[in-house]
This record gives structure tokens, C-alpha cells and sequence, in this order.
């Protein structure tokens, strides 16, 4: 018996991230695919003191259901520890993680045949999200600076003017170190995008999932605001995430916006799941005020996260020269290659087989882009492994690349002759 679907599960299936982590792997793989965050960076003493104090002082507080919006300790904790959100406690709505927080703006602002205006590679989750509630998808050209002012203005333009469909309901952006490209908007870049968004009242889903971790100043990113704290007119919608700078598996992270999003977004979220968890809510919050905690904590990931981009820059650079070309990311979790013409789904078939020297996984760009994508860029991701492996994994793919050339330059040579 078939039971029939909602049209919105049309052509929904598993992402390509999802298939690289879940693939069955061999013991001795490799795996550059999941930018997860490195266990050994867990708070885990401070967090179980934390949670062991609540449980003793409050444990009510800690195990009863709690606020839809989250509990005031953590909104305020958030509002005066973490600059990157620019909110008060009253602009904010504590989520499960900013992969919930994409779920409720993309169901505030998202009809079927509504248009999303995305960065071309985008973030492959934030794309999945936004599909599920059947939007067209827009993709734009950007530069070494970020998204093209004036091809969002074009679109715009377009779409606002005379006869136009009036179909864009928001631009999605991962500004800060760039999920797939480790790409940063450079301030004069989000300037312009926030005037041209202002002048056709188009709001910005901010998602700045990776903004805390930078570790030197190669994009000319620095301290950069995000678009949150630089603007005026209560368009952006800013969304973060405690999944990187502390844990994943507290499953916390918030939105901030306008009163007027954030009060729609609440009813939202509270049909979803009522309240988000108390316990880790009030231990994260005690933590974030313990004197020094988030400064020295933050310190450590970014060195440990710092050695760990050297060393797969260092490892592609050695191993795979100018046969590859890659970003140097200023922070964030990726490095994107581009293999000079070579399709990388077909490699990551070839690089998970059995060999001499062991397997290496990866995730191929294409289901980052929209549209007709390229096939020859990857994103590897250095977060989860030491360096040390990653030196080994980067030899394995430039094993698994040589063959791929070798191969083409036969095939030409038979095709010649």
C-alpha cells in the first residue's frame, strides 16, 4: 500500500553531505567530508560542572519546560557576551541549533514559487531547507569580495519593476567564512548589498554559523561586523550557533531580528517544539559568565582549528601544486579545490575503493551550486581531523588525482592515434 506525500517531499532525498557521512567507510578511511567539529575542542569538564550545578541548585528550572522563546539567562548571556549577534534579549529566539533557526525563516518568509536570492556555491543545508517549502532558487555571481551589488540590484530591479512577478522574498548569506568556499564579504561589499536591500525593503538571512572562528586576517575579514550589527533599517535576520565555538550536540542556537520577525518566528517555533532544552540552555548561560571562560575557550579552538588549515594549505600546496587550485580560508572549517577540469563525484568513487595507500572521502561542489553546476570542485574539511592525517589524506587524493590525469591523457593518446 502506497501512502500518498505531501508535494513538498517531491524530490527530496538524501543531501550529498548526508551520503558522505553516512556512507559505510573502511577502517583505514580518511574523511575530509563533514565539517564537524573536533571532540577534543568540547568543553566537556566546565560543561558537566555547569550542568551538575544546575541540576543541584535549580533542577526544576533545569527539567520543566521552559520559554518557546528560550530562557532569559541565555537570550541575556547572548545579548551582552556575543557582539556577532547585535540584539537585546527582547530580539532573541534561542533555537535547536541554526539549522531549526533556517527551517522557521524560511517558513516566515517562503510561499510555494516565492524566490530566494543565493550566493553561487551556497550552503548545501540552508539550499535543502528552503526546497522543502517549494521557493524558486536564484543564484548570483560573486567576486573576491562576495555577492555582486549590482546583479542583486539587477535582479531586483527586475522583479520590483513594472510587470515584474514581485517574486523575491530574501537573499541568503553565509558572509563569514564561507560554507562550502571560506569566502568573506569584505564591510564595503555588505554596505552596498544592505543599500540595495533597503531600497527594495528585500530581508537578509545572516547565517554566521563559523563568524567566531578566525584565525589570521588573509580575506581581510578581521573583526568584521556582520550584516546585523551594520544595519538600521530591521531587515537582516541574523542566525548563529553555539554547534561550532562549543558543541553540536547541545543543540542551541538563535535567531536574532526585528520585533516584528521575531514575534511571528516565536508562534512558529512553538509549534514546532514548544521550548527548546532548559537544562543545557541554563548551563550554556552559566558558562558563558563564568569570568574568561568564552575568551580562553575560544582561544584554544581557533589554535587548534589555525594548525589544523595550515597543515591541509601546506599538504595541497606540497602535494598537489598547481594541478589544483584552492582558497586559503582566514577561518571557518573548508578548503575549496578546484581539480582543473577533472568531475569530482567520479573521483570520490575512485578515492573510497580499496588501494594501495587507502581510501580518502570528500564532498563533491556540485551539490553546493544551483543550477548547472561545475564538476570539478570539492570542499575538504580540516576541522576534524589532526594534522598529521591530514597530511596522509591529502597524499591520497593527489594519488587519486594523478590516475584521474593519467587515465585522461591516455584515453586522448588512444583517441589521437
Amino acid at each position: 500500500m502506497t501512502i500518498p506525500l505531501a508535494t513538498r517531499m517531491h524530490g527530496m532525498t538524501t543531501t550529498a553531505i548526508r551520503r558522505a557521512l553516512d556512507r559505510p567507510l573502511r577502517a583505514d578511511t580518511i574523511s575530509l567530508a563533514g565539517g564537524l567539529p573536533a571532540p577534543e575542542t568540547f568543553p566537556v569538564d566546565e560543561y558537566r560542572a555547569a550542568l551538575h550545578r544546575r541540576l543541584t541548585d535549580t533542577p526544576v528550572d533545569a527539567l520543566a519546560y521552559g520559554s518557546t522563546e528560550g530562557c532569559v539567562e541565555l537570550r541575556t548571556a547572548i545579548a551582552e557576551l556575543i557582539p556577532r549577534a547585535a540584539a537585546g534579549p527582547d530580539r532573541l529566539l534561542v533555537t535547536n541549533g541554526s539549522q531549526q533557526g533556517l527551517d522557521l525563516v524560511a517558513r516566515l518568509l517562503l510561499d510555494p514559487g516565492a524566490g530566494v536570492v543565493v550566493e553561487n556555491p551556497s550552503y548545501l543545508g540552508a539550499l535543502e531547507t528552503f526546497r522543502q517549502y517549494q521557493p524558486r532558487v536564484y543564484p548570483l555571481a560573486s567576486d573576491a569580495e562576495g555577492l555582486l551589488p549590482a546583479a542583486l540590484s539587477e535582479a531586483l530591479r527586475r522583479d520590483r519593476g513594472p510587470g515584474g512577478p514581485n517574486r523575491l522574498r530574501m537573499l541568503y548569506l553565509v558572509p563569514t567564512f564561507a560554507n562550502p568556499t571560506g569566502a568573506v564579504t569584505s564591510r564595503r561589499r555588505r554596505l552596498e548589498i544592505l543599500e540595495v536591500c533597503e531600497r527594495h525593503r528585500l530581508p537578509i538571512v545572516e547565517d554566521d554559523a563559523y563568524g567566531s572562528l578566525r584565525y589570521d586576517d588573509v580575506d581581510g575579514a578581521g573583526d568584521a561586523e556582520t550584516f546585523a550589527a551594520l544595519d538600521t533599517s530591521g531587515l537582516v535576520i541574523h542566525l548563529g550557533t553555539f554547534s561550532k565555538m562549543l558543541a553540536p550536540g547541545l543543540r542551541l542556537g538563535w535567531i536574532a531580528a526585528a520585533p516584528e520577525l521575531v514575534r511571528p518566528l516565536h508562534h512558529l517555533k512553538e509549534r514546532s517544539d514548544l521550548a527548546s532544552a532548559g537544562a543545557a540552555q541554563l548551563a550554556v548561560a552559566d558558562l558563558l559568565r563564568e569570568p574568561g571562560f568564552l575568551a580562553g575557550h575560544l582561544e584554544r579552538v581557533r589554535d587548534v582549528y589555525r594548525a589544523r588549515r595550515d597543515a591541509m594549505v601546506a599538504a595541497c600546496a606540497t602535494r598537489l601544486g598547481e594541478a589544483a587550485c584552492l582558497r586559503v580560508p582566514g577561518g571557518g572549517f573548508f578548503v575549496w579545490l578546484t581539480t582543473g577540469g577533472l568531475d569530482t563525484a567520479r573521483l570520490l568513487h575512485e578515492a573510497l575503493a580499496p588501494r594501495d595507500g587507502g581510501p580518502v572521502a570528500f564532498v563533491p561542489g556540485a551539490g553546493f551550486h544551483v543550477g548547472d553546476p561545475p564538476r570539478d570542485t570539492v570542499r575538504l574539511s580540516f576541522s576534524a581531523c589532526p594534522p598529521e592525517r591530514i597530511a596522509e589524506a591529502v597524499r591520497r587524493l593527489g594519488a587519486v588525482l594523478d590516475l584521474a590525469r593519467a587515465e585522461g591523457d591516455d584515453a586522448a593518446a588512444v583517441s589521437a592515434a
